[in-house]
């Protein structure tokens, strides 16, 4: 799912190998879209703010300790952490607009790929 925050434009065959592996996950499209927004999105959509953002890969291993260290996260306490974490949603949701075309993509394609099988829609 972190593919679809590098700083690179998507081809098909990356839409493909994101929704192939998401297709074989055993989590619903509903489920899959859960984990996309709230435990991929919050970590790795600041990508999309820096200059010369990752565009290779995120390391799996960085990925994980954010997404734990998100998921954890206590609600904020003093009003500066209220304001702070309200700043940072909204963000989010604005960064949430540049990549919810390719999710759409993906998650249609994993639906196909679910109902036809990858076979079929790579003959096509």
């Amino acid at each position: 799912m972190s593919d679809l925050y590098l700083d690179e434009e998507m081809t098909v065959g990356a839409y493909l190998y994101v929704a192939k592996r998401l297709a074989s996950s055993g989590f619903s499209v509903d489920e899959l879209e859960e984990i996309f927004f709230n435990e991929v999105h919050p970590v790795c959509c600041w990508n999309f703010t820096v200059p010369a953002g990752e565009w290779g890969l995120f390391d799996r291993e960085w990925l994980k300790e954010k997404i734990s260290l998100e998921m954890r996260r206590d609600r904020p306490r003093t009003w500066r952490e209220r304001m702070w974490t309200k700043q940072r949603e909204k963000e989010m949701k604005k960064l949430k607009e540049l990549v919810r075309c390719d999710w759409e993509k993906v998650k249609l394609l994993v639906t196909v790929i679910r109902e036809r099988g990858l076979r079929e829609i790579a003959s096509e």
